[in-house]
């Protein structure tokens, strides 16, 4: 019987042995899930940060850029601007100049006939 009693006694100690195994296959079995989302949520963290971070960066670039074209067309509205007023105080000068040119023109054609009408009395 010691026999038996020692037998039984392995057999029993293998038999824990398998429900440990199985034991612990079974709680990573159901841990396995929650392993794979903490690893995953790490791994999910780390894109969703970099995309954020690279959008980020497109964002403020694009804000340079528009910042950028905002100053070079204020720029270039303020030097169109000053080329109108020079061109228009230039206008200005010329309407004047052509009203003085009329007028010396209506006095000389008053002058030429006035010769004309001389040059016929005679």
């Amino acid at each position: 019987m010691s026999s038996y009693g020692s037998l039984h006694s392995v057999d029993t100690k293998v038999k824990r042995s398998t429900m440990d195994i199985l034991s612990v296959q079974s709680i990573l079995r159901d841990a396995m899930p929650l392993i794979v989302a903490a690893l995953g949520s790490a791994g999910l963290w780390g894109y969703l940060s970099t995309r954020i971070k690279i959008a980020h960066d497109k964002a403020k670039h694009e804000a340079s850029v528009v910042a950028e074209y905002s100053r070079s067309v204020k720029e270039q509205v303020e030097c169109l601007a000053a080329k109108l007023d020079q061109l228009t105080h230039d206008k200005e000068q010329l309407l004047m100049e052509i009203a003085d040119l009329r007028a010396e023109l209506a006095e000389a054609n008053a002058t030429i006939k006035h010769l004309q009408e001389l040059l016929r009395a005679r």
